[in-house]
C-alpha cells in the first residue's frame, strides 16, 4: 500500500504541474497576447458579382482626380481571390491556390497575413482534399494606391476568380487631396463588369483606352460577412504622411549613419505604430530592440541572420543565350537537342556553336574534353562571392516606407528611437543624401492621443568602417518627405513587433502563478500525509489520490486537446478562431466546469455506472450493427454525394478513357497502336460496370465510393478481431469516413481506393494467418489479395517487402503441405505479376519515340526527400499532426503490450512508410495513400491504450475502477471529437458545390455547346483525351515544354498525344502556322500548368510564350475555375506576329 500511495503522489503531482503549463498558456493567451487586436469594420461599400454567377469577374472603372492625391488606399476583401491594376499596373492580388495551401499563402501583401506560418508539408500536393477553400473574405487587404493615381484620367480594373459561384468582391477606399478634399471609392453597381474580358485579355481591358461598351454594370451580391476583422489600425493606410525628412550634415555615402531622439511617455500606452520613409536600407530600434517582425516575404531590414539557401554560382558576366529550334523562326533551322535543352546529353553538348564562344568548359571539341573542362571549371575565379546575410550584401539602392505596430516595444517615461541607414555599394551611389522620415500614432488608456514625428531634436552619428562611431552632430531636416511632384514608395505594413522580454515575463509569472496554486496546497497535502498509519487510514488516504486524479485528467485533457486543435490549425483559415482571447476564455471556462463536475460525479452512487457497463458490453449485444450501420451510411453518404459535380481529374480521363474501351471493345486500347495496361484489375471492373450501367460518370465513381466503405469494414474488422478493441475499430472507421483526403480520393474514378482495400485486406489476411491464429487458408487470401492489390496499382508490389519483413519475424512453421500450397501462390503472383508488367513494357510505353523525363511512378531505389517519410504523419495542412502527436507520445506503450498483433501493425505502418519511400521514385503522399488505414487505426489504439494504462499505474482498487471507466468514456469521447474537429469537418458540406480542382469539364462542355460545325479544338497537355471525351472531338495538343512520354510518332511523322491521338504543337510558330490553317480553333487552356495565374507571365516557365501569343491574338470566350477559353477567328481581323513586339 506505501508504493501505491507514493506513485499514486507522483502521479497527481505531474499532472498537477501539466495542468498548470497548461492553464498558464490559456490564460496568456486570454490576457497577454502579444498580438495586435482584433478591430471590426462594417463596410459601407456593396459586394458586387458579374452576370450569370459565373466563377469569375471582371470590373472597371474610370476616376477622374482633379489633383495629385495626397493619399488614397484600398480596402479589398474577395471570394476568393482578385487582382488589382491600376493604370495597366498591378498594384496588388491575392492568388488562388488549393486549401491544402496555408491560409493567405497567395497574399501579395505579406505582412498583413495573420499567421506567417510555412507549410509544415509542401513536397509535392495530393489530388486534393474534400474541403471548400479557405475564408478569404473575413479578413481584407489594405492597399496603398496613391503612387499609382495621377491627375486626370485613372482605370481602376479588378479581376476576380473562385471555386464557389458567384465570385464576389467588396472594396472600398479613399483619395485625399492636399486641400482636404475627399472622393471615396466603393465598390457598387456602377461599375462595368463582365464574366470575361473578350478581346484583349492579357492586354487593354485594365487600360483606360479598351472599349468596354459591350460590359454590363456589376450586379450586387449576398455579402459572405456582414463584418470584417482586421489586425492592425487602418489608420496606417488612411493618414496622409505629412512627416519631414531629416539628413545628416555630413554624410558619407561609405559609412553606416545613425539617427536618435527620445520620446516622452506618462503611461504605458494601449496601441502605437510607426512609418518609416527612406531613401535606402536601415535599421530601426526601439528602446535597443531591434523592429524585426516576423513574416514570410523578403527581409525589408537592412541587418538579419544568415539566409539558408542553395548556393546557385555563375559567371560574373552575362553569357550568351542559346535558343533552341523551337525558339527560331524557321522551323527547321538550327541544330535542335535533346530534351531538357542543352543539359541532358554530354555527347552532344559540345556542338554548340554558341557555347565554343562562351568562357572555359563549354570550348570544348569533344565528349571527353567537356568531361576534363568541367573539373577545371569548379575553381572560383570568375564566379561572384557566395550567398551572404543580408547584412553583410547593402547592394541595392532601395527606398521603402514601412508601417510597423510597436505598442509593446514603449514604456511609460523616455523611450529611445534610433534609426540606422546603412551604407551602399559605392558604385551603386545615387547622387542625392540618404535620408528618412519618421511619424508614429501612440494612443493611450484613456483615449488621448500622441503624435510624434522626424524633427530637428534628432542627433547624427556617423561611422567608419570599421563600425566606430566618427562624431555626433544635429540632424538637418530635408523638408517634407511627401511634397508635390514627388511621390513616396507605396505603403506596405510589415507587421506587430514585440517585446519578446515582456512577454517571456508575463509568461512566466502566470505560469508561476499557477503552479504555486497547485504547488502549495498539494505541498502542504503531502507534509501532512502519513504512510505508516493503519491499513484502513491508507486505504481513505489512496481514495481520496484517487479522487484528485479523477478531477484532473478531465480540465487536463481539455486543455491538451484545445492545444492539439489549435496545433492542427495553424496552416488554415480556423486559425483565426485562436486568435481572439474570448476563444481561449471560453476554453478556461469549460475547464473550470469540467473541473467542478469531475469532483462531482465521484460521489455518485454506483447505479450511475450503468452508462460505462453498457458501452462495455455494447459490441457483444445484438444490436451492436446499428451504430455499424450508421457509420457505413455516412461513410458511403460523404463520398456519392454530389459525386459527379466535381471535374474529371487528368490521370481521371485517362482510366476513364479506358473502361469505356474495355466496355466497347473488352481491350483498353485508346487507338491503334496505344495500349494502357496499367492496374489491370481496376480498369476492367470499371470496364465491366460501365458495360452494364453505361458510361456516366455516377457508374464510373460510385464504384471507388463502395470500396471507400469496404475498406472501412476492413478497417473495422482489424480492430475488433486483430487488435480486439471493438470500439477502436469503430472509431477508426468514423474517422476514415469524415477524412477529407479519403472522401476526395474514393469518390473519384482512379485506382486509389481499389488499391487501398486490396492493400488492406491483404494485411488483415496477413495478421491473421502469419500472426494470430496462423491458419492456412487466411494465409492463401493474403496471397490472393495482394495479387489482388498489385493488379489495382502495380506499386503494390512494395507491400510483398513488408509481408516478408515481418514474416521472418512472427510466422510459425506449418505442415509441409501447407508450405507447398503457399510456395505455389507466391510463385503465380510473381508470375502474373511479371506477365502485367511485361505487358506494360511492350504494349503501353513508347520510350523509343523520344527521350524525356520519366512521368510515371515506378519502383527503384530511391532517397531524394527524405522529410517524404513524414508525410504519412504530417500530412497537408497539418490535418494528420494532432492525431500523429497521440501516437508519437503514447506509441511506446503497444511496445509495453501483450497484444502481439499492435505490434505487428506498428511495424507494417513503419516498414510501409520506408518501403514505399525507399523504392517508389515519385514523391508524393497518394503514393502512401494505402497507409492511411492502418496509421489511423495503430494511432487510435495508442490513444486507448494510454487511456486504460491509468489505472495499471495507479493501481486503482475495483470500486475507483468503476468510477475511472465512466472517466474514460469522456476522456475517449474528448479526443475522438477533437480528432474530428482537426480534420475540418464543417468545409466537407460546402465542399459539394465547390470547385476542388481546375474545372476542365466545364470549359470543354463550353466549347461542346457553342462550336460550329468546321471548327477545330485544341488544348493544352495532358487533356487531350479529356477533350476527346467530352466533345469527342481532339485535334491539337498544346504541349509547352513538351514531353515524350506523353506522344508517339504515327505514320506520317507527326506527334501525337499518346490517349487523345491529337496533333502536338510544342513551338509557338507552329501554332502560327496553325492559324493560318484554321477559320476558327478553339484553345482550352489550364492556367494551372501554365502558372498563369495573373495579368504577368511567369517567364520562367516554357509556357508564357504561347500564353502570351493567345493572348494577343485571340478572345476569350469562358472562363471557368483555373480554366481559360480561347477562340482564334480569323474573321475577327485581330493579328499580332509573335516577333513584332
Amino acid at each position: 500500500m506505501k508504493q501505491l500511495l507514493i506513485r499514486q503522489v507522483v502521479f497527481n503531482l505531474i499532472l498537477g504541474l501539466f495542468l498548470s503549463i497548461l492553464t498558464a498558456y490559456a490564460i496568456a493567451q486570454v490576457f497577454f497576447q502579444f498580438r495586435a487586436e482584433i478591430r471590426y469594420i462594417k463596410p459601407k461599400a456593396l459586394w458586387i458579382q458579374a452576370e450569370n454567377d459565373s466563377y469569375s469577374g471582371y470590373f472597371r472603372k474610370t476616376v477622374v482626380l482633379k489633383s495629385e492625391p495626397a493619399s488614397a488606399y484600398l480596402m479589398i476583401s474577395a471570394n476568393e481571390s482578385y487582382e488589382l491594376t491600376i493604370n495597366g499596373n498591378t498594384v496588388s492580388r491575392n492568388v488562388l491556390f488549393r486549401p491544402t495551401r496555408p491560409f493567405q499563402n497567395g497574399w501579395s501583401e505579406a505582412g498583413q497575413k495573420i499567421a506567417p506560418i510555412l507549410s509544415l508539408l509542401s513536397l509535392n500536393f495530393p489530388r486534393e482534399y474534400q474541403w471548400s477553400g479557405h475564408d478569404n473574405t473575413r479578413i481584407p487587404t489594405f492597399v496603398d494606391i496613391t503612387g499609382h493615381l495621377t491627375k486626370g484620367t485613372n482605370l481602376i480594373a479588378i479581376n476576380i476568380e473562385s471555386r464557389k459561384a458567384p465570385a464576389s468582391l467588396l472594396f472600398e477606399g479613399t483619395i485625399l487631396y492636399e486641400s482636404g478634399d475627399q472622393e471615396l471609392i466603393l465598390s457598387d453597381t456602377t461599375w462595368k463588369s463582365a464574366t470575361v474580358p473578350g478581346h484583349g485579355a492579357g492586354y487593354g481591358w485594365f487600360e483606360s483606352g479598351y472599349d468596354d461598351g459591350n460590359w454590363k454594370f456589376a450586379e450586387q451580391s449576398a455579402p459572405p460577412n456582414e463584418l470584417l476583422i482586421s489586425y492592425f489600425d487602418p489608420g496606417i493606410y488612411r493618414r496622409p504622411f505629412q512627416a519631414e525628412s531629416i539628413k545628416s550634415p555630413s554624410s558619407n555615402p561609405q559609412s553606416d549613419i545613425e539617427f536618435s531622439t527620445e520620446w516622452q511617455l506618462y503611461e504605458r500606452p494601449v496601441h502605437a505604430w510607426l512609418r518609416i520613409v527612406s531613401t535606402q536600407r536601415y535599421d530601426l530600434f526601439i528602446n535597443d530592440m531591434r523592429v524585426n517582425p516576423v513574416h514570410q516575404g523578403k527581409s525589408d531590414l537592412g541587418s538579419g541572420q544568415w539566409i539558408i539557401g542553395n548556393q546557385i554560382s555563375s559567371s560574373s558576366r552575362e553569357l550568351l543565350e542559346e535558343m533552341g529550334g523551337e525558339e527560331q523562326a524557321g522551323m527547321f533551322s538550327g541544330n535542335r537537342y535533346e530534351n531538357p535543352r542543352f543539359s541532358d546529353n554530354e555527347e552532344t553538348e559540345y556542338k554548340s556553336e554558341v557555347r565554343k564562344k562562351s568562357p572555359a568548359y563549354w570550348r570544348a571539341t569533344s565528349a571527353d574534353e567537356i568531361k576534363e573542362a568541367k573539373k577545371i571549371q569548379k575553381s572560383t575565379d570568375s564566379r561572384p562571392m557566395d550567398r551572404k546575410p543580408v547584412s553583410l550584401t547593402h547592394r541595392e539602392h532601395q527606398e521603402s516606407f514601412d508601417c510597423y505596430i510597436i505598442t509593446t516595444l514603449l514604456k511609460p517615461g523616455t523611450n529611445k528611437i534610433r534609426v540606422k541607414l546603412l551604407n551602399q555599394d559605392s558604385l551603386l551611389t545615387l547622387n542625392w543624401t540618404a535620408r528618412f522620415a519618421i511619424d508614429a500614432r501612440i494612443e493611450h488608456q484613456n483615449g488621448s492621443i500622441r503624435m510624434f514625428e522626424t524633427d530637428s531634436s534628432w542627433k547624427t552619428s556617423v561611422y567608419n568602417l570599421k563600425g566606430e562611431v566618427i562624431h555626433t552632430e544635429d540632424s538637418l531636416m530635408a523638408g517634407k518627405a511627401r511634397k508635390p511632384g514627388v511621390k513616396l514608395p507605396s505603403r506596405k505594413y510589415r507587421g506587430a513587433v514585440y517585446n519578446q522580454k515582456f512577454k517571456f515575463f508575463y509568461w512566466g509569472l502566470t505560469l508561476a502563478f499557477t503552479m504555486l496554486v497547485f504547488v502549495i496546497p498539494y505541498g502542504f497535502f503531502i507534509k501532512n500525509l502519513s504512510f505508516n498509519t493503519s491499513e484502513s487510514s491508507q486505504k481513505k488516504l489512496s481514495d481520496s489520490l484517487s479522487k484528485l486524479t479523477f478531477g484532473l485528467l478531465p480540465p487536463l485533457c481539455l486543455l491538451l486537446c484545445a492545444n492539439l486543435v489549435q496545433i492542427g490549425f495553424a496552416e488554415r483559415s480556423e486559425s483565426v478562431y485562436f486568435y481572439s482571447g474570448d476563444a481561449w476564455a471560453s476554453v478556461l471556462a469549460a475547464a473550470f466546469l469540467l473541473l467542478i463536475w469531475s469532483f462531482y460525479q465521484n460521489t455518485l452512487p454506483p447505479g450511475y455506472y450503468g452508462a460505462s457497463i453498457l458501452l462495455k458490453t455494447l459490441p457483444n449485444r445484438k444490436w451492436w450493427w446499428i451504430p455499424l450501420v450508421w457509420v457505413s451510411l455516412l461513410c458511403f453518404f460523404l463520398r456519392a454525394w454530389e459525386i459527379d459535380f466535381q471535374t474529371v481529374d487528368d490521370d481521371e480521363y485517362a482510366s476513364i478513357q479506358a473502361a469505356i474501351a474495355i466496355a466497347q471493345t473488352g481491350k483498353p486500347q485508346y487507338s491503334e497502336s496505344i495500349w494502357y495496361t496499367r492496374s489491370p484489375l481496376y480498369h476492367y471492373a470499371t470496364g465491366l460496370a460501365v458495360y452494364l450501367f453505361g458510361d456516366n460518370l455516377f457508374t464510373i465513381r460510385v464504384k471507388s465510393a463502395l470500396f471507400g466503405v469496404f475498406t472501412g469494414w476492413v478497417l473495422y474488422l482489424m480492430g475488433a478481431r486483430i487488435l480486439l478493441r471493438p470500439w477502436v475499430g469503430l472509431s477508426a472507421f468514423f474517422l476514415y469516413s469524415i477524412h477529407p483526403f479519403l472522401i476526395f480520393s474514393s469518390h473519384i474514378g482512379r485506382f486509389y481506393q481499389q488499391q487501398q482495400f486490396f492493400a488492406l485486406l491483404t494485411f488483415y489476411f496477413f495478421l491473421r494467418g502469419f500472426v494470430y491464429g496462423q491458419q492456412s487458408k487466411y494465409r492463401l487470401w493474403t496471397l490472393f489479395a495482394f495479387m489482388c492489390a498489385i493488379l489495382s496499382q502495380e506499386l503494390s508490389a512494395v507491400i510483398g517487402i513488408q509481408m516478408l519483413f515481418v514474416y521472418l519475424l512472427y510466422a510459425a512453421p506449418r505442415p509441409l503441405e501447407s508450405e507447398i500450397k503457399l510456395m505455389s501462390g507466391a510463385i503465380l503472383v510473381v508470375f502474373v505479376t511479371l506477365v502485367n508488367v511485361m505487358i506494360f513494357q511492350t504494349q503501353t510505353m513508347t520510350r523509343l519515340e523520344g527521350i524525356s523525363p520519366n512521368v510515371e511512378a515506378t519502383i527503384a531505389l530511391n532517397f531524394s526527400s527524405p522529410m517524404n517519410f513524414f508525410s504519412v504523419f504530417f500530412a497537408y495542412s497539418r490535418l494528420h499532426l494532432p492525431l500523429s502527436l497521440i501516437l508519437f507520445s503514447l506509441g511506446v506503450l503497444i511496445l509495453y503490450d501483450r497484444n502481439r498483433n499492435a505490434l505487428a501493425l506498428l511495424l507494417i505502418l513503419i516498414t510501409g512508410v520506408i518501403f514505399t519511400n525507399f523504392f517508389v521514385t515519385a514523391e508524393s503522399l497518394r503514393y502512401q495513400y494505402w497507409i492511411i488505414p492502418i496509421w489511423l487505426i495503430i494511432s487510435l489504439y495508442s490513444l486507448e491504450r494510454g487511456i486504460s494504462s491509468i489505472p495499471a499505474f495507479v493501481l486503482l482498487d475495483r470500486e475507483n475502477l468503476r468510477i475511472y471507466r465512466r472517466l474514460k468514456i469522456l476522456l475517449s469521447f474528448m479526443f475522438l471529437t477533437t480528432i474530428a474537429i482537426s480534420f475540418s469537418p464543417h468545409r466537407i458540406i460546402e465542399s459539394y458545390s465547390t470547385k476542388i480542382l481546375g474545372d476542365a469539364s466545364a470549359a470543354f462542355q463550353f466549347i461542346k455547346q457553342n462550336r460550329l460545325p468546321n471548327d477545330k479544338v485544341s488544348v493544352t497537355e495532358p487533356h487531350p483525351h479529356g477533350m476527346l471525351l467530352e466533345t469527342n472531338q481532339s485535334d491539337y495538343d498544346i504541349a509547352f515544354p513538351l514531353l515524350y512520354d506523353f506522344v508517339y510518332l504515327d505514320n506520317e511523322g507527326k506527334l501525337r498525344d499518346r490517349n487523345g491521338n491529337a496533333e502536338v504543337i510544342y513551338t509557338v510558330e507552329q501554332m502560327m502556322n496553325v492559324f493560318a490553317k484554321e477559320e476558327r480553333l478553339w484553345i482550352a487552356v489550364n492556367r494551372e500548368k501554365f502558372r498563369s495565374r495573373t495579368k504577368n507571365l511567369r517567364w520562367e516557365y516554357p509556357g508564357a510564350r504561347i500564353e502570351l501569343f493567345l493572348r494577343k491574338n485571340c478572345e476569350i470566350k469562358y472562363q471557368s475555375y483555373l480554366w481559360t477559353v480561347f477562340l482564334w477567328d480569323r474573321k475577327a481581323g485581330i493579328y499580332h506576329n509573335f516577333r513584332r513586339e
